[in-house]
């Protein structure tokens, strides 16, 4: 079998030789969508977000985005197929959607604009009949239905929070962000539930429902991350924000359990998995480093072994760049926390040390070699521990901004965006 890689190259390949982008075709489109899914474990996040660009115009220029809702169509041939091809526009719409949309807190915008399409969801339906079924009924539709719902919050989400040059203050953010909160917990108390909690009835004839149910754990939690990201970091220093807090902490508790169960199933993984339990996994580690001596305390051993059960999950994944890249900031913000605290003060745990969390992470990174592209292959990707590797010098690294005004998204995103756009 060909490896990802190889497979991810050849459709970049096919796509350009056929001249994608002017000989306009639905089968383009898919293939862009799909290639999602592999993109970011292999360190391409920059080369797949210009390919969807590129495909959401491909998709407007095909209609795909004005599919009609028209009546059932009758029970031909020709009406089959009618039905079936607005059935596939639809589902391709959702995907990208779904992707767009989802990606909005990384960029703090968006191609896809909610007023500019009036393609609806795809039907709750399977691919024998394309029958429109009930929502309590399980079809192969019912998880990426879910999904749309919830990524259509996130335009919203970063609307209202004012233009990027001229943001509202941080107390109309934040009860816009608090607004947006109790709408993502409204859509999943709406949620079917067999897709909330487990049905063992259901799972015994439905092969892929276990495993939606447990991605969707993991997104829905992400998401909730997602809205209040933007106070995050702030959550971890001003009391004012201590549900923001509270909720992500949670969440990342969620995000991990559920991951801890897929691998331990071996089922099927997905990127977001990965990029979701790097998260997770960062946000308890903030958690860890902030408790002082407080009543708190008692949960630091969890967190703790939460955070070191994930980092050897991740490390496991030897062809997955972007859980390597998690594995060295892991070790990082570990490396950050024992080197800052000195001997007489060792019960007493201390905030994170950007500045030299970023250094001990530039160095991880060079430690664990990880490779190019072109160069990634089972077993080359190697990974280090507090335990075998030194802290470097915190002078390695220059910061553009001072610690106290780095937030979550600068300091995530800076260490993963700035990977992905150097490998290119």
């Amino acid at each position: 079998m060909p490896s990802a890689q190889q497979l991810f190259s050849a459709m970049v390949q096919t796509l350009y030789s056929a001249h994608f982008l002017n000989n306009l075709s639905i089968y383009s489109v898919q293939a862009v969508v799909i290639s999602t899914e592999i993109a970011h474990n292999l360190g391409l996040s920059q080369l797949n977000a210009t390919l969807f660009n590129a495909a959401v115009r491909i998709a407007e220029c095909l209609g795909i985005h004005k599919i009609k809702n028209h009546p059932p169509t009758p029970k031909t041939e020709d009406g089959w197929e009618e039905r079936v091809e607005r059935e596939v526009g639809r589902r391709v719409w959702c995907q990208m959607l779904i992707q767009d949309h989802f990606a909005i807190p990384f960029t703090d915008t968006y191609s896809i604009s909610p007023m500019h399409f009036s393609t609806g969801r795809p039907l709750n339906a399977d691919d024998y009949d394309l029958a429109d079924a009930p929502p309590e009924t399980p079809t192969i539709s019912s998880y990426v239905r879910v999904l749309v719902d919830l990524a259509a919050l996130m335009p919203g989400l970063v609307d209202g929070l004012g233009p990027m040059h001229r943001r509202k203050s941080f107390r109309e953010q934040y009860e816009h962000i608090l607004r947006v909160d109790q709408k993502m917990r409204a859509i999943v108390k709406a949620i079917p539930p067999f897709m909330l909690r487990p049905d063992p009835i259901k799972e015994a004839h439905i092969p892929w429902l276990t495993i939606a149910r447990r991605s969707l754990a993991i997104t829905a939690a992400e998401k909730i991350i997602m809205i209040h990201r933007l106070f995050l970091f702030r959550s971890f220093h001003d009391p004012t924000y201590v549900h923001s807090r509270r909720t992500c902490v949670a969440a990342a508790m969620t995000i991990l359990r559920e991951h801890e169960t897929i691998v331990e199933d071996d089922d099927l993984s997905i990127w977001t998995h990965t990029a979701f339990a790097i998260t997770a996994a960062v946000i308890l580690c903030f958690e860890v480093n902030t408790v002082m001596e407080t009543p708190d305390r008692r949960s630091v051993p969890m967190y703790r072994t939460a955070v070191l059960a994930a980092r050897d999950r991740l490390s496991s994944r030897n062809g997955d760049v972007l859980a390597q890249r998690g594995v060295a900031l892991i070790n990082a913000i570990f490396i950050a926390e024992q080197s800052g605290s000195s001997a007489p003060e060792m019960n007493r745990l201390k905030p994170i040390d950007f500045n030299r969390v970023f250094s001990n992470f530039s160095t991880l990174s060079k430690a664990s070699a990880i490779p190019s592209p072109d160069e990634m292959t089972p077993g080359k990707l190697s990974t280090g521990t507090p335990e075998t590797i030194d802290a470097p010098d915190v002078g390695e690294l220059q910061l553009a901004w001072n610690q106290e005004e780095i937030d979550f998204d600068q300091w995530f995103n800076g260490i993963f965006n700035n990977y992905t756009g150097n490998q290119l």
